[in-house]
């Protein structure tokens, strides 16, 4: 009798391993294909999506619980448990660990290094610190050391800093007044 127990309890956990890699392989095809992470706001969304997926999983897996539950099979259900709670502990994790909180910009902090602190660059663009500020005033509070600087014939213009974790702020101008600030991530390379 306790063979068949532990045996019901590998059944479960190897079908809900099955299940969980075929949902998981969809999943990433789908926002491989779908889901283009290229601003900061499009990465918060692709988290939230992430932890989104992660609960339905979860919902899915009390059900199945219940399910086997009612069918006499309650050793199975235990077996189903464990895999779906651990990825949802670890996305939860993973997200509490990424938030991006508000850090307050210093100056030597942010020029350190030629790869700009991402928190104070998230912070610079949620906050639009540097909106209607002049090029001058941006050079002087962000420094001298930045990627590129674009100017075209209507006195528009970009300057791009390189930003830690292959981000790139990009500080929009028009007529020599930051009218945008916008974080994008730098494409992976396989």
């Amino acid at each position: 009798m306790k063979k068949k127990r532990i045996i019901s309890f590998f059944q479960g956990l190897l079908f809900s391993s099955l299940g969980l890699l075929a949902s998981f392989l969809t999943y990433s095809i789908f926002s491989f294909f779908f889901i283009e992470v290229e601003t900061l706001q499009q990465d918060e969304k692709s988290r939230i999506s992430s932890l989104v997926f992660a609960i339905v999983l979860l919902v899915i897996t009390v059900i199945i619980c219940i399910l086997l539950s009612w069918k006499k099979r309650k050793y199975a259900a235990f077996g189903v448990i464990p895999i779906p709670f651990t990825i949802l502990i670890l996305i939860v994790i993973f997200i509490l660990s990424n938030l991006l909180f508000p850090t307050p910009f210093k100056i030597s902090e942010w020029n350190k290094s030629k790869d700009k602190p991402f928190y104070m660059a998230v912070t610079l663009e949620k906050e639009n610190k540097l909106i209607d500020k002049s090029r001058q005033e941006i050079k002087r509070t962000l420094g001298e050391d930045y990627l590129g600087e674009n100017i075209d014939a209507t006195n528009n213009s970009t300057i791009t800093y390189m930003v830690q974790g292959n981000w790139l702020l990009f500080i929009y101008f028009d007529n020599n007044k930051v009218v945008e600030t916008k974080l994008k991530k730098l494409p992976a390379i396989f």
